[in-house]
């Protein structure tokens, strides 16, 4: 959800860039529709704030999937492009195997929990998390549910809108977009276990880095998820502010 960036913007991401984070169709309190989970139709949405908002030069920056976005919009769109972020993140994670791993995960979506106290419970208790905890990351995963009349909370997001744009990944050529992404990249690897490994192996970010025509790659600090919050965020910021100041 747009909460993903409170870690940075507490660590001073604002200070220096205006920062728009938005939340996908399908995720927090966007809508929710049957179908319409292309990849195409994320980019279009993307290009809907940019042009709401106004925003000249946007510097498009992707976390995860986001990041998938962010790629096919560089090259579909690059006038909207001015550079790229990418955080830990790489199109060789799409793959049958990852699909399969993500989709055994998507059936917490859809169950309830007795209140947002167990719920943020549950949450503390994630493995990839070590103990970590910090009032961003509450914040992040307060947004990530709906609670009802009787206390009960459930996350925004339905399994199904995960499932189809898992899906929906296949359709796209990776390989044809990547290569030629020409906006000035800065590719942000987290080296801290995710789970039993990194999330993007230190090889598969060089080999991503390689296929990007105009790429930096670099390491913060943390993993997949806590390079965003608390003690990591200030070293992510560091690398981004860095990276827009060349």
């Amino acid at each position: 959800n747009a909460h993903c960036v409170a870690g940075l913007v507490e660590a001073g991401l604002t200070k220096r860039f205006n920062v728009l984070s938005l939340e996908y169709r399908g995720r927090g309190r966007s809508a929710k529709t049957a179908t319409g989970y292309r990849i195409a139709d994320y980019v279009e949405d993307v290009l809907g704030l940019i042009e709401a908002e106004r925003v000249t030069k946007p510097i498009i920056c992707g976390h995860s999937f986001g990041a998938f976005v962010g790629m096919v919009l560089a090259t579909q769109h690059p006038e909207q492009v001015h550079r790229f972020i990418i955080l830990d993140s790489s199109h060789l994670l799409i793959t049958e195997g990852t699909a399969v791993l993500i989709k055994s995960a998507l059936d917490r979506l859809g169950k309830k929990s007795p209140s947002l106290a167990d719920y943020l419970t549950i949450m503390k208790q994630m493995p990839w998390l070590d103990g970590f905890w910090d009032a961003q990351l509450e914040t992040y995963f307060r947004g990530d549910v709906q609670q009802f009349e009787d206390g009960t909370v459930q996350p925004w997001t339905p399994p199904e809108v995960i499932s189809q744009t898992i899906d929906h990944e296949f359709e796209v050529d990776w390989e044809a977009h990547v290569s030629i992404i020409q906006q000035p990249t800065l590719l942000v690897r987290a080296p801290e276990p995710y789970g039993k490994r990194p999330l993007v192996p230190a090889a598969m970010a060089r080999q991503t880095a390689a296929r990007l025509p105009n790429c930096h790659l670099i390491e913060t600090t943390g993993n997949h998820m806590t390079m965003l919050f608390g003690a990591n965020a200030p070293q992510t910021v560091k690398l981004i502010t860095t990276f827009l100041q060349r």
